[in-house]
């Protein structure tokens, strides 16, 4: 594959974009290290469809005690997105809204909700690399 591939993340309903973000493929852990166009069909398939148990919903956010700077998954930090307060986050945990987690880095996912109508982004889970 050529250095400096990129590849973009899209979520659509029928022709209206709700999310975008753009990754550079060799930055992307489950991307990275593709070796033939075949090889990277298949890593693009992993990375929307990810193999084993996922975070569905909101609900199994890890919670974010009173004192800490962020939320917590074992020693691992979720950091929410700036606009999303301690309260706000809370809130979304409690609705147990159906979320969608995706490998955004070489250590980190990012997750997604739906939330007022529109998807947004929750925030980015950190995860040993």
């Amino acid at each position: 594959m050529r250095r400096g591939a990129r590849d973009a993340y899209v979520a659509r309903r029928r022709s209206a974009t709700l999310y975008t973000e753009t990754f550079e493929a060799g930055h992307v852990m489950v991307l990275a290290g593709a070796q033939s166009v075949d090889d990277m069909r298949r890593r693009l398939n992993e990375w929307i469809n990810p193999p084993g148990a996922a975070r569905d919903s909101t609900g199994d956010l890890a919670e974010w005690a009173a004192n800490a700077e962020a939320p917590m998954q074992g020693e691992f930090p979720f950091y929410p997105e700036d606009a999303l307060t301690r309260a706000a986050y809370a809130a979304l945990r409690a609705a147990d809204a159906p979320m969608y987690c995706f490998v955004q880095g070489m250590e980190s996912e990012a997750c997604l909700t739906v939330h007022g109508g529109a998807l947004r982004k929750v925030g980015v889970q950190t995860f040993p690399g």
